[in-house]
């Protein structure tokens, strides 16, 4: 893959550490319509509390995103964790003139899997981008989760 991104570390602290680093690489390495991440996560010393220790859910993720044609993405990752067998995550997204966007999904690991769905708009007033978007995920024993999340890009000037 050419033209590697770059990466994080980042490092929680509450009472203990944990660290998270994350690759992503693209080809062409502007924008390309492959790329492919690598990320870990809950990497350090094992959690103490009191007299008790136990080791971090240690869990790496990789995955593939390609764009075969706009405005269609289709995208496959895979994780392993400590003390489970792996999970994969397949899912396209449609999005008509980058403005909507269309989400399907299917998940199947040792919490939950089956269909999950999508939708999300990018607004741009004033030059700024304020993304709303909305998913259905089923987590298993939980039911049915309903993820409402909203993102805002600072203008780095």
């Amino acid at each position: 893959v050419a033209g590697v991104g770059g990466g994080t570390v980042l490092i929680d602290a509450g009472g203990f550490a944990r660290m998270r680093f994350g690759l992503l690489g693209s080809s062409p390495p502007e924008g390309g319509n492959f790329s492919i991440g690598l990320h870990a996560d809950n990497l350090g010393p094992s959690m103490k509390v009191g007299t008790k220790a136990d080791p971090l859910p240690v869990r790496f993720t990789y995955g593939v995103r390609w764009i075969p044609f706009a405005p269609l993405t289709v995208a496959v990752e895979n994780d392993f964790a400590r003390g489970r067998t792996a999970g994969v995550r397949a899912g396209v997204e449609w999005s008509l003139p980058r403005f909507l966007f269309l989400r399907l999904g299917y998940s199947k690991s040792d919490e939950a899997g089956g269909l999950s769905f999508g939708v999300g708009t990018v607004l741009r007033p004033g030059g700024k981008r304020i993304g709303l978007h909305y998913a259905m995920v089923p987590t298993g024993d939980f039911g049915i989760r309903h993820l409402v999340t909203i993102a805002f890009a600072i203008d780095k000037r």
